[in-house]
């Protein structure tokens, strides 16, 4: 029973407010994973100086090497992940952003993993994810082994 004028408006308000969402949430994206990352980069420097600075690099134990190895690795695939999110971003923002509505076509067609990118990203997270819970597994199986 509404007019059609009043239904295209608010299907014209719903459009702009999923725009307005998929652009903001890129950037807060981008804004939060590059909070993360700075936490890890500190935490990653202070383990590595404090796995290195008690031994002398050629002296270093089994566990010590391992955990130097996972966490360098981790701490590669992190930066990976940031730099193709600052990618992706920048894509959709400075090559693609003649108008909101360009910007809004780019993003919301890599969002469905429409893109490498978007696919890559996928995988390093999958990646860093089965690697930490390996490795606490790994921590948790030799505590537990001590203990008994």
């Amino acid at each position: 029973m509404s007019s059609p004028g009043l239904d295209s408006i608010s299907l014209d308000d719903n459009g702009r407010r999923v725009q307005r969402d998929l652009l903001n949430s890129r950037i807060i994206a981008l804004f939060l994973e590059s909070m993360v990352f700075g936490v890890f980069a500190i935490l990653y420097a202070t383990s590595v100086c404090d796995i290195l600075c008690g031994n002398q690099p050629s002296t270093l134990s089994k566990r010590n090497k391992r955990l130097l190895g996972v966490n360098t690795l981790m701490f590669a695939l992190a930066i990976a992940h940031l730099a193709l999110t600052v990618k992706a971003t920048l894509d959709g923002f400075v090559t693609n952003g003649t108008d909101r509505q360009s910007v809004y076509d780019a993003f919301f067609d890599s969002s469905h993993f429409g893109s490498g990118t978007d696919i890559a990203q996928f995988y390093i997270y999958v990646t860093q994810t089965l690697i930490g819970d390996a490795f606490m597994v790994r921590t948790g199986d030799i505590r537990n082994i001590r203990e008994t």
